[in-house]
Order: structure tokens, then sequence, then C-alpha cells
């Protein structure tokens, strides 16, 4: 038997990616189900190469890219002393914007991305959100993508799984080889594969 603890999966989008294909099965991954799965998204790490298109591509998929200031917000209401608010997971993205009284414009949104730079308990985005909120990294390259990707999965998700967005396969295979998951899907909606 296989068995696995918490999802917490963290998704490389690779310079040599289709970025409005990943972008599109990201959205799907992660709206199916409001993010209750433990195999949808709830990171994605982007390369310095294509940081700024790939972050257009899940704009245009109906990501709410929030400023600072709207990210502290969600990060208050989505966590109530340090657990996550039942109010607020498994719900749609209209709810968590309001809650977090983000502008009229974010109740349109699908979900919500984070730009984060820290794993760990201090970083809550890092972990399992249950909630149509994506916690989005930068990497300067596919080795550091990889490293952050491992952070990610040593500070919760060990053991579950990890995906890829590339042309490359030599990438695929380097994650597949060097991580402790079970799976990892090479462009694919993570929460169907």
């Amino acid at each position: 038997a296989i068995g696995v603890g918490a999802g917490n999966v963290p998704v490389i989008v690779d310079a040599s990616a289709d970025l409005p294909d990943a972008a599109r099965k990201i959205r799907l991954s992660k709206c199916f189900d409001n993010a209750t799965s433990c195999s949808s998204e709830n990171a994605v790490v982007l390369l310095d190469a294509i940081y700024e298109p790939a972050m257009k591509a899940l704009e245009a998929e109906g990501a709410w890219r929030c400023t600072p200031e709207e990210r502290q917000r969600i990060q208050d209401v989505l966590w109530v002393d340090g657990k996550l608010n039942r109010h607020l997971i498994a719900r749609d993205a209209a709810r968590i914007a309001e809650a977090a009284k983000l502008p009229p414009a974010a109740h349109k949104a699908r979900f919500f991305v984070v730009e984060e730079t820290g794993v760990g308990k201090a970083h809550p985005f890092s972990g399992e959100k249950l909630a149509l909120v994506l916690a989005v990294y930068r990497a300067k390259d596919f080795p550091a993508a990889r490293d952050r990707v491992a952070e990610i999965l040593r500070f919760q998700g060990m053991g579950h799984s990890c995906g890829i967005h590339t042309k490359d396969m030599d990438h695929a295979r380097a994650l597949a080889e060097g991580l402790d998951v079970v799976r990892v899907l090479v462009n694919q909606a993570h929460t169907f594969g």
C-alpha cells in the first residue's frame, strides 16, 4: 500500500512551457471543487525568464493578482489563530474577496494569486490552503525552482506529488529522480492527474 499525508502540491512553470496551456490547466485544477482536492495546486514556481508572461497568462484565466496589501488582508481572514478559517475554505472566490474586502473587480475573479518568497510556519501561504488562493514563487532557473519545490514539500506535502509544465523532459526526469514524491505530473491539470 502507498499512502501519503497532506497535499500541498507545488508546480513549476518552466521557461519552455506553453504558458496559455499551463495557465488554463492550473486554473481548471485549482478551481475544481473550490480547491479542496489534496492534488490541487497550492503553489506555482515561475522561472524568471517567463515570470511576467506567466502571470499575465494566469490573469487571462481569471486570476486576481493581489497587491501586497490585498495579500495581507487575505492572510488575515484565511487563517484565524493559526488555523484555516472553516468559513472560507472551499468557498467561492467572491466569498473570499468579500471577507478580505478586496475591490469590486476582484469579486469576479476565479482565484487569487499571492506572491510569496518564504516557506514555513511564518509563511502560511506556503502550506495547503484548501481555498482558491495560489502562492506564486519566482526562481532564477530550473535548479532554483526544483530546490524551492523540495523546500515546500519538506514543509508540507512530502511524499505526495508535484508537477511541471515544460517541453524539456530532462527537467521532468530531474524532478522524478530527485524528489520524495509518489508522482510527478507533466503538462497536466494536477487535480485530474
